[in-house]
């Protein structure tokens, strides 16, 4: 999870914060992007709603069994935070596809 910059004064994963208590950013995402020991190749996934989430989870493991490689999926701790209600036909189950043709 990405959470915001260490010097806001918040204290982590707070479920109940006024708006625009504390700034969330994406600073994490550019760090996983240039971070390495070397250069390796690596996808990242970076989801921005619930519905992105479900999907981004299949697709990790496509991703990472046809490209043999860190597949890293990201998510704001606002979204991670957040609580919503979603019917079940939201989310199409009948799209998530394995794909083992390696």
């Amino acid at each position: 999870m990405m959470g915001g910059p260490p010097h806001d004064g918040a204290p982590p994963f707070v479920p109940f914060v006024k708006p625009n208590a504390t700034r969330t950013e994406q600073g994490d995402l550019l760090f996983v992007l240039r971070a390495s020991q070397g250069e390796f190749p690596r996808i990242v996934l970076a989801p921005g709603t619930v519905e992105e989430c479900f999907h981004a989870g299949w697709r990790t493991f496509n991703l990472a069994e046809k490209y043999q490689c860190p597949v890293i999926v990201l998510v704001d701790t606002f979204l991670a935070n957040s609580v919503r209600s979603m019917p079940r036909s939201d989310f199409h189950f009948e799209a998530v596809e394995i794909d083992r043709d390696c």
